[in-house]
C-alpha cells in the first residue's frame, strides 16, 4: 500500500512533498505550527494543522526523551569498602 504524500503551506506558499511522518516530526519540533494548513497530495482540500494532526494523520509525533532519567551512578558503601 502506497503511503500518502503531503504538501504543507505557510503564507501561500506551498512546500513538499511530505510523508505523514515527516510532517509530525515537523509540528514536534515547532517548524509547522497550528496556524499553517497541509493538504494531501490527491486532494484540493487543505486544513489547518492542528485538524490534520486532530484527525488526519496516520504517524504519531515522535517521542522525545524525558528529561532527568540518567541514573545516578552507584557509589561504594562503608561495608563494601570495608570487605574489600
Amino acid at each position: 500500500m502506497k503511503q500518502t504524500e503531503y504538501y504543507f503551506s505557510r503564507n501561500f506558499v506551498e512546500f513538499g512533498t511530505f510523508s505523514s511522518e515527516e510532517i509530525a516530526d515537523f509540528c514536534k519540533r515547532g517548524i509547522l505550527t497550528n496556524h499553517d494548513y497541509v493538504r494531501a497530495v490527491d486532494s484540493d482540500n487543505w486544513e489547518t494543522v492542528s485538524h490534520w494532526l486532530a484527525n488526519g494523520t496516520t504517524a504519531k509525533p515522535a517521542k522525545t526523551k524525558a528529561t532527568g532519567t540518567r541514573k545516578k551512578a552507584v557509589t561504594a558503601t562503608k561495608s563494601s569498602k570495608k570487605a574489600a
